[in-house]
């Protein structure tokens, strides 16, 4: 197999060994919390409210999509009132539905040969964001846990465009000791001028949780 650069054709498809291929051109970006080891507190979300989400990634080019590869958080401190599951939920929608709030994620490219500069701006934590439009899209949701709720480094990956389980795999599901669970979800592109929105709630939530995030997607 051929590496593709720049310049030249890719010479498998894109879903085979895609992340170094695309690595390799420069459209493959990580997003991280600005201090590794330090997390960013969410708000206190008791059910699904369109406006109080948890992660708004924003296309702010309009030439280029993106696509989603993963994302994953670490708990570095549990929430409060936890006592029922925790839902994960994804929506698409129109615009930038950020208003205010959050903390911006540190984006770089993987490639250190590469001047191209991310599209993307992703901001996490306790976010306020416009109401939704009539363009909005539900396109997931997970329950990340349902008993034993929240543990220190408790360690939750959402994989974009994966097939291999249809919900979530675990080496210590339930325990008070941390989990670390993958859940497999559609592939998702967001388009220009479009955001990716995401919400973390739980029914009896009264104090937020805080979480360490890390992020791949590709621009293209």
């Amino acid at each position: 197999m051929a590496f593709a650069g720049t310049t030249q054709p890719v010479v498998a498809g894109l879903a085979a060994s895609r992340d170094t291929q695309l690595g390799d051109q420069g459209n493959f970006f990580v997003g991280n919390t600005p201090t590794p080891g330090t997390g960013i507190i969410s708000g206190a979300v008791a059910t699904f409210v369109e406006t109080t989400p948890v992660l708004v990634m924003f296309n702010s080019s309009n030439t280029t999509s993106i696509y989603p590869m993963y994302l994953a958080t670490h708990m570095t401190v549990i929430g409060t009132g936890v006592a029922t599951a925790v839902n994960w939920t994804f929506t698409m929608d129109a615009g930038n539905r950020l208003t205010s709030g959050g903390t911006a994620l540190n984006i770089q490219n993987v490639n250190m040969n590469s001047n191209t500069a991310t599209a993307a701006i992703v901001t996490v934590g306790a976010i306020t964001a416009t109401a939704a439009t009539g363009a909005r899209r539900i396109v997931g949701n997970a329950v990340v846990k349902d008993t034993v709720l929240e543990v220190v480094h408790d360690t939750t990956a959402f994989n974009f465009g994966g097939g291999s389980q249809y919900s979530s795999s675990s080496t210590a599901k339930n325990t008070t000791t941390p989990t670390y669970a993958a859940h497999n979800m559609a592939p998702l592109v967001i388009g220009p001028q479009q955001s990716l929105v995401v919400y973390s709630w739980g029914v009896t939530k009264t104090g937020g949780t805080t979480y360490e995030f890390h992020m791949g997607w590709v621009e293209k």
